[in-house]
């Protein structure tokens, strides 16, 4: 594994007032020897849409939650 990656694209109007990640490793087989690699990656994210946090009283919130799964793992060629 050279590289893992993980670009959240949220709007510019968008305020982000949390965002989690979560990456597992495990051992994994690849081309006769065991590596440990990323299994599973979580993602949980609090957005204000619009930009509208500072507003008095309420605003509202949208909550995503992300999972990813990686398997069958190929040596480099």
């Amino acid at each position: 594994m050279v590289r893992l990656v993980t670009q959240a694209e949220f709007k510019g109007t968008d305020v982000v007032h949390q965002e989690d990640q979560r990456i597992d490793y495990g051992p994994v087989p690849v081309g006769g020897k065991t590596l440990v690699l990323p299994i599973k990656t979580v993602v949980e994210t609090e957005v204000v849409p619009n930009g509208d946090s500072q507003a008095a009283g309420k605003y509202s919130t949208r909550h995503t939650f992300f999972t990813a799964e990686y398997k069958n793992y190929q040596p480099a060629s």
